[in-house]
């Protein structure tokens, strides 16, 4: 509401609140560690999965420095306004289900809780967008490669195979 009364874009402005938002899951993360509020959904007596909050905390952080490198990639228009928002999403998506998944939690429906279920579903939609957006980048890099790998094996296979032809001819 603050920025429809001021008529500014908020498409113009997230890309300034996210390196502030992986901040605040960090320290979040951090306070979560001290508080022990996450011993108990670990199960676990193995020192180094009690540190879960510890390692999502670092990775926040990571976010945090990664999306403020973002932002100044975004002021010299190498990316899209609001590009930070989607990184954020994805990045976010990446961390949760990967702890999800290495914490286990309490299996609901199907044999997957909804905050198990919540990130993968944001990773995966937020990956297919990062794969569409990037495309020409992604699938032209494929096609090098490609071409390089033919190159090299492609003419011994070539010249192996037009041997092993005109041998076949011959022998008829």
């Amino acid at each position: 509401l603050f920025f429809l009364s001021r008529k500014v874009k908020f498409s113009e402005v997230v890309d300034y609140f996210t390196p502030s938002a992986f901040l605040a899951l960090a320290i979040g993360q951090i306070g979560s560690f001290f508080s022990g509020s996450t011993a108990e959904a670990t199960n676990t007596k193995l020192f180094l999965l009690s540190l879960i909050p510890v390692y999502k905390a670092l990775l926040f952080f990571l976010g945090a420095f990664l999306t403020y490198k973002i932002l100044f990639a975004i002021r010299r228009e190498k990316y899209f306004k609001s590009f930070n928002l989607i990184f954020f999403v994805w990045y976010y998506g990446l961390v949760e289900s990967v702890f999800e998944l290495v914490m286990g939690g309490k299996k609901a429906i199907i044999g997957l809780n909804f905050n198990t279920v919540t990130p993968l579903v944001l990773l995966l939609t937020t990956t297919f967008y990062f794969l569409y957006y990037f495309r020409s980048l992604v699938f032209g890099r494929f096609a090098t490669i490609s071409q390089q790998v033919l190159k090299k094996n492609g003419k011994k296979d070539h010249k192996v195979a037009r041997e092993g032809i005109q041998g076949a001819s011959r022998k008829r």
